[in-house]
C-alpha cells in the first residue's frame, strides 16, 4: 500500500520511504498546487493509499510551488476576490482603482500578473477596477475676479455709492 503519510514529503524522503516498502519510483513530474511546498509530494500515480504489488511503480507528482493565475479582467472585485481565494488558488488581491470612461464601474479592466501567468502560492494579483470619471460640476457660482472697472449692474437694483455723480452731496451746505 501507498502511504498516504508521504504527502507533503520531498521527493528524496519519498523515494526512501517507497523503497523501504519494496516499491521502485517512476517518473517524476510536477503540477501547481496553492498548499504544498516547492518540490514536496502532492500526490503519485498509483493514487496515495492504494493497494500495489511489491516491485510496483510508481510515479511522483511534486508541487512547482507556484499556482496559474486565472482570467478576472471584466469580472466585479466581488467576483475576482472569490476565485482567487479560492483553496484551488489560495492568492490574494490587490484593488486599484482607475477612472475609465469606456468601461462599467466595479468591473476589473487590467491584472497583474495577467491570466495564465504564475504566482508563487499566497500571492498577490493587483487589479485595475474601473471607476466612472468625476465630472467636475461646480457647487457654487462661479465669481469673476475683482477688476479696476466697476460693475455694470448691480444686484438691489439701488444705486451704489460709486453710481453717484462727482460732487453731489446730502444737500448740508
Amino acid at each position: 500500500k501507498i502511504p498516504m503519510s508521504i504527502s507533503g514529503s520531498t521527493e528524496a524522503t519519498a523515494r526512501a520511504l517507497l523503497f523501504e516498502l519494496g516499491l521502485k519510483v517512476g517518473t517524476v513530474s510536477t503540477r501547481n498546487d496553492p498548499k504544498i511546498p516547492a518540490g514536496s509530494l502532492i500526490d503519485t500515480v498509483p493514487k496515495l493509499g492504494e493497494q500495489v504489488k511489491s516491485g510496483s511503480t510508481i510515479d511522483l507528482i511534486l508541487s512547482t510551488g507556484v499556482v496559474t493565475v486565472p482570467q478576472l479582467v471584466e469580472l466585479t472585485v466581488p467576483e475576482a476576490t472569490s476565485l482567487l481565494s479560492d483553496p484551488k488558488l489560495g492568492l490574494r488581491i490587490n484593488v486599484v482603482e482607475e477612472e475609465n470612461s469606456l468601461a462599467t464601474p466595479g468591473t476589473v479592466i487590467d491584472q497583474d500578473p495577467q491570466s495564465g501567468a504564475t504566482s508563487q502560492q499566497g500571492g498577490t494579483v493587483t487589479v485595475i477596477v474601473a471607476k466612472a470619471p468625476v465630472v467636475s460640476t461646480p457647487t457654487e457660482p462661479v465669481v469673476p475676479p475683482a477688476t479696476s472697472e466697476s460693475p455694470t449692474s448691480s444686484t438691489s437694483g439701488s444705486p451704489t455709492p460709486s453710481d453717484q455723480s462727482p460732487g453731489a452731496d446730502s444737500g448740508d451746505d
